[in-house]
């Protein structure tokens, strides 16, 4: 194993000395990275010893009043470091289980079972990945009597919580937990920069927090939501115990891990979200920061507990693999560790309780909108949104002999021109309120490698052509896309301009085969850039870019909206840094264009977006869970216009169209004017069918009947979302109006109406 400085696990030395090469080019690069400005705590926030809050109510022996706060009571238990919210209706939380109840259990048992009664577990190693073990602040820290509480007062010299300092004995590191009460519900955080570590050779890799707080029995009846793509549904005692735990990284993987096998093809989780409905109560959490390191870990009973559960975890270090060959040629793999501390903001979780109606995952996404809407001043949907999404490409390059010579040639698929009369004939056909993402028309994505200005395509009719077809388009919003963050690279550039892995070494991106899922040869493989360079290329871009020149041109900034990840290098970027460099670049687009268009919809980029592309619609449907729902839609729809994938690139385009109707997403298509024979063997030949002749009908039937489906809801957006039956949901808009769609393929009776298969019926 080694660790970030490069140096090589004790006990595996000898086997690795024929590599000398390699390790010389490593143990040269590993100076340490820059690390990210941490949050301190806020200065607000006073300590005391002892417990001032007028005892006023009684919970249960030993809890006693910590703090109140609008319909909300605090208590917590000094011996056992055990809280609980309690709610003016009498519903109580408890922020995890007390020791008989876990030794009343007889199904589970070691980490497992003292996770139930902890606050907080964390995993650590030594500084060589080895030695690696979970330890609970229960058994480690509060049975041993090494911790210490703290009581915190507001400026108003108002008791609003309490601090619980665990010290873990094993490995002599301290972890702080702060929980404070708020009008809306509960905040947790862990300050991770007043994390303590007596022992240098320990070091803490992941955090669980709370990981009994939204937690039930098996006698409960209820579900928990995970993010998992648009939103997935875990039943309480589903009995799908050979499937494991559902766990998934917020955001999705880190892509300087390359992986060898294609994850687009995943539907990676866009909101840092989780809840669970509980009876008739549910409990909500929302990642507020941090969220870029944080994973979501859900199970129901029978798994590894009795109980079903939903947390977050968060990942400070991370490991690679890497494989290298002795003298004898036999191929070794040894781990990569990133011992260094970084420094890191808090942990921030907020935790919101809802009850009665509101206690469903469609009460938690309107409970989410409205924490979206407060804390980034998000304003409501306009009513001249887009009805419909259309995707256009430009060009694309394409090998061809020139006088017996290969060579990269640019092929045009959609000339400017070509886009005009294409956008006239389905205006005369009843389509005029549209959108347009404009794909492959900018020098710097056919000549160079990416965008210092808007430069358009000679070949497509360059500025003049594109300023014309502005000119001419009415109600229609172009938005050319533009991606300063993958580059083709060059060996003259300097290294420090890529991002790279845990053993510091550019991690190169691939282009996967459409059929295998596997890497494509080397030869196609391209950079990520730092976001340092991508963030001044982009302001590059932005500061040629007038607005007053090209009416009716936002701009769609890919990548931003979908991914983030980290660098090793000598100048060290976690995700968060790279979060917080896409949240510049989308603030300062925002003050300089007319509309920004994003894709995926990564939480962060919500706040400084008009439009999502390409935002899931379903799940991934993993064997744990039982059904997708809506979540992000219901979310989100109020203030930003949502699409999902081009249906006409769907698997099943049909249903792709119905869930459109189901949740509010404006319809989507992509289409080209050339023959789609010209992108045989270039990176665009999955757009196969997609030539404009070919579904111009579809394209115009899709557009009256979501028109219709538009005014029928009075272009409200979705408040409810119920799952009637398999196959079959029920969505109401803001008007009233609801809407059955019928996912199956046969028809079905709700209510007297008869829904004819895959088809939608709206009742008024």
């Amino acid at each position: 194993m080694i660790h970030s400085n490069i140096i090589m696990n004790r006990r595996g030395v000898a086997a690795v000395l024929a590599v000398c090469t390699l390790l010389t080019i490593l143990l040269t690069s590993c100076s340490e990275g820059t690390p990210l400005h941490a949050e301190s705590e806020p200065d607000k926030f006073v300590y005391q010893i002892e417990n001032t809050a007028a005892q006023t109510e009684n919970l249960e022996d030993g809890m006693k009043l910590v703090a109140v706060a609008g319909v909300y009571r605090l208590f917590f238990n000094t011996e056992t470091t055990r809280f609980a919210v309690k709610a003016e209706n009498g519903t109580v939380w408890y922020s995890s289980l007390t020791e008989e109840e876990v030794e009343a259990d007889e199904f589970t048992s070691g980490p497992w079972a003292r996770a139930m009664t902890s606050l907080v577990t964390v995993y650590a190693s030594d500084v060589y990945g080895e030695l690696g073990k979970e330890y609970s602040c229960w058994k480690d820290s509060v049975q041993a009597e090494m911790y210490k509480v703290r009581y915190i007062r507001d400026t108003n010299n108002q008791q609003i919580g309490v601090r619980v300092d665990f010290t873990f004995e094993r490995i002599s590191a301290t972890v702080p937990v702060i929980v404070v009460l708020t009008e809306d519900g509960l905040r947790v955080s862990v300050p991770l920069n007043e994390i303590i570590y007596e022992d240098p050779e320990y070091i803490i890799t992941t955090i669980n927090l709370l990981p009994h707080f939204a937690s039930a029995a098996v006698t409960d009846e209820g579900y928990l939501l995970v993010p998992d793509g648009s939103g997935s549904i875990i039943n309480f005692n589903n009995g799908k115990t050979s499937s494991g735990s559902f766990e998934t990284k917020i955001y999705g993987n880190d892509p300087v891990f390359v992986s060898d096998i294609d994850e687009s093809v995943m539907e990676p989780s866009r909101l840092p979200v989780f809840g669970m409905r509980r009876g008739n109560s549910a409990i909500m959490g929302i990642i507020e920061s941090c969220d870029s390191i944080a994973n979501v870990v859900a199970e129901p009973s029978g798994v590894n507990t009795s109980r079903n559960f939903v947390y977050s975890n968060y990942t400070l270090l991370q490991t690679d693999e890497y494989t290298i060959k002795d003298i004898t040629g036999n191929e070794q793999g040894y781990t990569v560790v990133d011992s260094r501390r970084r420094s890191w903001p808090n942990i921030v979780v907020q935790y919101r309780f809802l009850e009665g109606e509101d206690a469903d995952y469609s009460g938690m996404a309107a409970a989410y909108g409205d924490y979206l809407a407060h804390t980034y001043g998000l304003s409501t949907q306009k009513a001249d949104t887009p009805v419909m999404m259309l995707d256009l490409y430009g060009a694309v390059k394409k090998k061809e002999p020139v006088f017996g010579i290969p060579l990269n040639v640019t092929k045009t698929l959609t000339t400017f021109s070509q886009a005009a009369d294409m956008l006239a004939e389905l205006k005369t056909g009843g389509a005029s309120q549209l959108c347009v993402r404009y794909k492959y028309v900018t020098g710097g994505k056919l000549k160079k490698a990416n965008d210092e200005s808007l430069s358009m395509l000679g070949k497509l009719g360059g500025q003049d052509g594109y300023s014309d077809l502005l000119t001419n388009a009415e109600n229609i919003k172009f938005y050319p896309a533009i991606n300063n963050v993958e580059t083709k690279g060059s060996f003259l550039q300097l290294k420090g301009a890529y991002i790279q892995n845990v053993m510091e070494i550019s991690a190169y991106q691939y282009k996967y085969d459409i059929l295998t899922g596997t890497k494509s040869d080397e030869r196609n493989r391209y950079y990520l850039l730092v976001p340092d360079a991508v963030r001044k290329l982009t302001q590059s871009f932005l500061a040629s870019f007038n607005k007053n020149t090209y009416v009716n041109s936002g701009i769609c900034l890919e990548y931003l909206g979908e991914s983030l990840y980290s660098s090793y290098g000598k100048h060290y970027y976690s995700r968060e840094d790279t979060k917080k460099n896409w949240q510049d670049i989308l603030q300062n687009a925002r003050k300089t264009v007319d509309s920004v268009m994003i894709e995926g919809g990564n939480a962060y980029a919500l706040p400084y977006c008009d439009i999502v592309a390409d935002a899931p619609m379903s799940s991934n449907a993993y064997a744990v869970t039982n059904y997708s729902v809506p979540f992000l839609q219901l979310a989100v729809n109020k203030y930003i216009v949502v699409s999902g994938s081009p249906i006409n690139l769907n698997s099943n385009p049909r249903k792709q169209l119905l869930r459109c109707f189901e949740t509010g997403s404006i319809p989507h298509y992509a289409v080209i004017a050339e023959n789609p024979s010209v992108l045989q063997s270039t990176e665009l030949q999955y757009l196969f069918g997609v030539n404009y002749s070919l579904w111009n009908d579809d394209i115009l039937d899709t557009y009256k009947a979501y028109a219709e489906f538009r005014d029928a809801v009075e272009e409200t957006t979705p408040t409810e979302h119920i799952r009637i039956m398999d196959s079959v949901t029920q969505t109401t808009y803001e008007n009233g109006t609801r809407v059955l769609v019928n996912f199956s393929r046969e028809d079905v009776t709700v209510e007297g109406i008869t829904v004819k298969a895959l088809d939608y019926q709206i009742l008024r």
